[in-house]
């Protein structure tokens, strides 16, 4: 009986396996066609063109054969350094996503398999079927099946994010990634604004971003684990590199002259020194010499460039102001909620904008109006969840320790209350965070597990 019971077990595993490298050999035929085509359609095809695509094929193989010979927590790396690249789509994101999903096949990487049997998953993919049932509700079936497909795709991102990530060792290289990726993207689009030649707005920083109110939460992110690193060091040991690469981000989110990444910054650092100062790893007056000595060092600049200075207080003090098309933002808000109030079931994914004439700049009355009340709450209850648990672990984790729950926390609670202006279903990096806080949740053991779990073992004599 046992015996037959274990072969049902291993059956079952296999067809699992199975299922799965199919689902991500399908998307991954799908997103490539759909990538080819997009490509595709705007060259006109000369022979110098053809030329061009011939030589960026071999490039193209050489990379990808380079790419097969690295270790996985490289491979993750490098993926989490394409996460700042988002000028044009599709992006190096999307390449790298593609390149991990093929690689995770050939090398025959199981993924993590508790992904699907936890509260996490559920209401995601019910936020996820009602958002589907939400496209039949469209005037554009099209339009509203491409915009819910973006964020299907997203979505599996993140939950394949979450499922390659084995140890702690391959979360610490694909962090690295992450914030020498936010450090190139701070010194580059530094260099930029300077120069006034960032994309499209020359008088605010954006890095290789197409809007600087997407750049500066991707940014907060890598001030965060740049900070914890500091306390409790586990991604960098040079504290020169540490100290300017929080000092360079920090200046790139202000230069970024996004009032809601202001504020994002504002309440992930407070809530962050909160919790240090609560569970006494700091002194209140060493937190407010902390704060105090970049802000001295961004106001000496106005003694250093008199030229410069006038030029980035005076933004500063534009942007502290209403703007001239913040009521038009109102306006779309009031308009998106009297839709929530007259369409329980939504009206299709991405239609705010064909029956208004701009978005809603705010995620929660979106998905709400767009996707209906029931994807709505989910998504709600999911944050509420996530943020909860995260304020556990954060507060009871092993003090010597580097508390990635409480970097997390924080940079999800800026998040949280930065998309009430914003529209940030279809930011990666959003999706990545979201990714981050699953995998820390779900399958990552704290410190105290560890010593509990190895205390059982000594105690029943393993």
């Amino acid at each position: 009986m046992i015996i037959v019971q274990i072969t049902e077990l291993k059956v079952m595993d296999q067809v699992k396996n199975y299922f799965l490298k199919t689902l991500l050999i399908g998307l991954l035929s799908l997103l490539l066609g759909c990538m080819a085509i997009y490509l595709s359609s705007p060259v006109n095809y000369t022979e110098n063109n053809v030329l061009l695509v011939i030589v960026l094929s071999f490039i193209g193989i050489a990379v990808l054969a380079i790419l097969l010979l690295l270790k996985w927590e490289y491979l993750l790396f490098i993926f989490a350094l394409s996460i700042g690249f988002q000028v044009y789509d599709p992006s190096p994101f999307e390449l790298m996503f593609f390149i991990l999903v093929l690689l995770s096949l050939v090398r025959q990487i199981p993924l993590n398999k508790n992904m699907f049997i936890n509260i996490l998953f559920f209401m995601l993919i019910v936020f996820l079927v009602f958002g589907t049932f939400a496209v039949i509700m469209s005037m554009n079936i099209y339009k509203a099946a491409v915009w819910h497909l973006i964020t299907v795709y997203l979505a599996i991102c993140a939950l394949f994010l979450a499922s390659i990530i084995k140890n702690d060792k391959q979360l610490f290289f694909f962090l690295k990634g992450y914030v020498f990726g936010a450090v190139a993207n701070s010194f580059l689009g530094l260099i930029t604004y300077l120069a006034g030649k960032s994309q499209g707005r020359g008088n605010r920083l954006e890095g290789f971003f197409q809007d600087p109110n997407i750049f500066s939460p991707y940014i907060i992110i890598a001030i965060l684990l740049v900070i914890e690193d500091l306390f409790s060091p586990k991604l960098f040991k040079s504290k020169t590199f540490k100290f300017l690469s929080i000092l360079l981000m920090i200046s790139a989110v202000v230069l970024a002259m996004s009032r809601a990444g202001w504020i994002n910054l504002a309440i992930a650092l407070l809530l962050y020194f909160a919790i240090k100062v609560m569970k006494r790893q700091l002194k209140l007056g060493f937190v407010l010499k902390t704060i105090l000595i970049p802000i001295s060092l961004l106001l000496s600049i106005y003694f250093l460039s008199p030229v410069l200075s006038d030029k980035v207080v005076g933004q500063l003090k534009e942007r502290t102001t209403l703007q001239s098309y913040d009521n038009e933002r109102f306006g779309a808000q009031f308009f998106t909620l009297d839709i929530v109030k007259n369409n329980a079931f939504g009206i299709g994914p991405g239609e705010i904008t064909t029956i208004y004439y701009m978005d809603p700049h705010n995620t929660y009355l979106r998905v709400f109006a767009e996707y209906g009340w029931v994807s709505g709450i989910l998504l709600l209850l999911l944050f509420l969840v996530i943020t909860g648990v995260l304020l556990k672990k954060s507060v009871f984790h092993h003090k010597s320790e580097f508390n990635i729950y409480l970097v997390l926390l924080c940079a999800l609670a800026g998040t949280l209350v930065n998309i009430i202006v914003v529209d940030a279903l279809h930011w990666r990096h959003f999706w990545v965070l979201f990714a981050l806080c699953y995998y820390v949740i779900i399958f990552k053991k704290d410190h105290a597990a560890d010593i509990k779990e190895k205390s059982y073992e000594k105690i029943n004599g393993k």
